[in-house]
């Protein structure tokens, strides 16, 4: 909140080297995923932490929802820092009976509802269901569209209603916010009551294989099969040195 003593830049990874390059460029905290860049993030392996059994939608099986329990409690003994979780209903509400027991699964770990809430049919229903559940610290949104930097209205009522519950939840901005757009979010009122920004920083890579099978894909298509993503140390300092100087102006 307001006493943060410092801002927080989370960048989402998906790889050893991408998580080299976004603490270089001064990243504070990771969330570390798999299938970043074809599949919006997946549980990862343990050696490399979002809770998703699978791509797609976010309305979860009773079997998917013990494997993402399974996941939890092997980080759980790994001393992970935190998870992030959400399961949505048919309706395009937030499950919170099943969001509840992944909570209580997680405990004490940090827990970040992820941009499911994205997909829900009221982002502001959603945060006050997201709040009854209790244990969440924060919920990583764009505001309920593509792009946090062209949702502001929506990313502000989000902000607004979460201050004034007892417990603020943090309000995590992310999905297109890179070195030229970031000013748009950090230049509201109610950012820095939470201080924080997730980015990917990332881009495609083309691959070193030189020999290219064609008519050939092992799924991912358009030609992702030879590129790999990789977060940007540059970009994430970029971000870093702006958000820094705007926390600290007139606090």
């Amino acid at each position: 909140m307001s006493s943060k003593k410092r801002p927080i830049i989370e960048v989402c990874i998906d790889s050893l080297e991408s998580a080299t390059e976004a603490v270089a460029g001064g990243a504070a905290r990771l969330e570390i995923c798999a299938n970043l860049g074809v599949g919006g993030g997946t549980t990862p392996s343990l050696g490399l932490i979002m809770i998703r059994s699978r791509i797609g939608d976010f309305v979860f099986t009773k079997d998917e929802v013990a494997v993402m329990l399974e996941d939890i409690n092997i980080y759980k003994q790994e001393n992970v820092t935190g998870v992030v979780i959400g399961i949505l209903k048919t309706d395009g509400t937030v499950d919170i009976e099943r969001t509840r027991i992944l909570v209580q699964a997680a405990k004490p770990m940090e827990v970040c509802f992820h941009r499911a809430i994205d997909m829900t049919r009221d982002p502001l229903e959603a945060i006050k269901d997201i709040d009854s559940i209790g244990g969440i610290d924060r919920v990583l949104t764009s505001g309920h569209g593509p792009s946090a930097p062209h949702n502001i209205d929506m990313l502000t009522a989000m902000a607004k209603l979460s201050l004034s519950l007892p417990s603020p939840i943090t309000i995590l901005p992310g999905s297109g916010i890179n070195p030229t757009s970031v000013h748009i979010i950090v230049q509201c009122d109610w950012w820095k009551s939470f201080g924080e920004i997730h980015m990917s920083a990332g881009r495609w890579l083309d691959s070193p294989m030189k020999f290219r099978k064609e008519h050939m894909s092992m799924g991912a298509g358009e030609n992702k099969d030879w590129q790999i993503w990789r977060a940007e140390e540059n970009a994430v300092k970029q971000v870093q040195n702006l958000v820094v100087e705007a926390f600290y102006v007139k606090l």
